[in-house]
């Protein structure tokens, strides 16, 4: 993200908060765009394959998006070894980050997407296979390799779909609280998964049936998916990172106005993401 951000600053001056999306930034960037060629370390953003950049504004403590379909890199090159360094910690949080991406767009509001949704079903398949065999044995290349895919794959269909309530919480915990983003959205996403049930739950049901995970019901769907959080070895709960009950409102208030909420599947009011955040202490 952030070279893609620098791609841009490079080209045409200023700095990267000037493309700000929600400023207009889309209409700034132009097409003479340096060529890019995508070579990702970690296996979960996907940015290799989207046409955002997200960065956090350290001073304003927020996240802000740079959009246009200018920033798709010129080319990407995929080599699981270059992902093999990387602490089961680090790999289990951007593993999430991966799985999340290709589930918010399976329950995304967005109209029906038949080809979004069979990249998704194959992320999921993927993440099953391999998620908890890369986190245990970093130099495990077969595993590596599936998430690789997996990653990539989120980035095409978070950008033919768009994200969820998981995104739009999970931004905010890691600018005000510097939580890593994939740690973030993993401790959220069983919270937003029961939330979002009436909606998404046989969705959610199918992308665990191809993760190889069985779940009756949506709840018990949402449980699978905290286990899974729990045995990678990431944190469960906001109070173990610093989260208090006084950040809730300002961290639900900024929540509220992030790009990716306007697809979740469930309408979420000001009060429904503090009660989210709450469950989630």
């Amino acid at each position: 993200d952030s070279a893609k951000a620098v791609r841009v600053v490079g080209a045409q001056g200023g700095a990267a908060v000037d493309y700000d999306v929600k400023q207009g930034g889309i209409k700034k960037i132009g097409r003479e765009l340096p060529p890019m060629i995508a070579v990702p370390t970690t296996s979960g953003t996907g940015s290799e394959a989207t046409l955002a950049s997200v960065i956090i504004d350290t001073a304003r403590q927020v996240k802000f998006t740079i959009f246009s379909p200018y920033l798709m890199p010129s080319g990407s090159l995929l080599d699981p070894e270059l992902t093999v360094s990387m602490p089961p910690g680090v790999t289990a949080a951007t593993g999430f980050d991966a799985l999340i991406h290709a589930l918010e767009a399976y329950t995304s509001n967005m109209a029906p997407n038949p080809v979004a949704d069979g990249l998704c079903r194959t992320n999921f398949e993927l993440v099953g296979r391999s998620f908890l065999r890369a986190v245990k044995d970093g130099e495990d290349l077969e595993a590596r390799t599936d998430m690789a895919v997996a990653s990539m794959l989120g980035g095409v269909v978070l950008t033919m779909k768009g994200l969820g309530a998981v995104h739009a919480l999970s931004h905010q915990l890691s600018s005000f609280h510097g939580i890593p983003h994939g740690t973030a959205n993993a401790l959220m996403l069983p919270h937003v998964m029961r939330f979002n049930a009436p909606e998404a739950g046989e969705r959610y049901r199918e992308a665990l049936g191809f993760m190889g995970l069985a779940a009756t019901s949506a709840e018990d769907a949402a449980d699978r998916m905290a286990e899974l959080v729990a045995e990678s070895g990431l944190p469960t709960r906001l109070q173990d990172l610093g989260v208090k009950e006084d950040d809730l409102e300002r961290l639900a208030e900024e929540a509220l106005a992030d790009i990716s909420l306007p697809v979740n599947p469930v309408p979420c009011t000001r009060e429904d993401l503090i009660a989210l955040y709450r469950k989630a202490l």
